[in-house]
């Protein structure tokens, strides 16, 4: 280790010993900047592409061939309710074998749906 500190290397033993530090230098180097750097580059490129191209189903959605039998909750305030969140019923009511929808109150809301609605 000592010989290390001594430039330039004297013998051909030192060289290697330098030469074999330079390299492990080199693989930390590709281990911890560039191998995370491009995976990041590989991340944002994913991500990119799928904002700019989103798939979009449009409606009316693909008819399932048959019933998964599984329960689904769908959750929501429903406050206002309107054909979206019925048609969200529909469409998974024909896809699994039960489906619960569950009415939360949000008293954050400021519309109210029942006969003391003010405007």
């Amino acid at each position: 280790v000592l010989s290390i500190l001594f430039w330039p290397p004297e013998s051909k033993q030192e060289q290697q010993t330098t030469d074999s530090l330079k390299n492990g230098t080199m693989m930390s180097f590709l281990f911890f900047l560039l191998i995370p750097f491009a995976a990041f580059v590989v991340l944002m490129l994913i991500l990119a592409y799928r904002t700019l191209f989103p798939k979009v189903i449009s409606h009316p959605w693909p008819k399932p061939s048959k019933k998964i039998d599984k329960t689904i909750i769908l959750a929501g305030s429903y406050n206002p309710p309107h054909n979206g969140h019925f048609e969200m019923l529909r469409y998974l009511s024909e896809r699994y074998t039960k489906v619960i929808a569950v009415v939360g109150m949000n008293p954050d809301k400021k519309i109210r749906c029942d006969s003391r609605a003010t405007s």
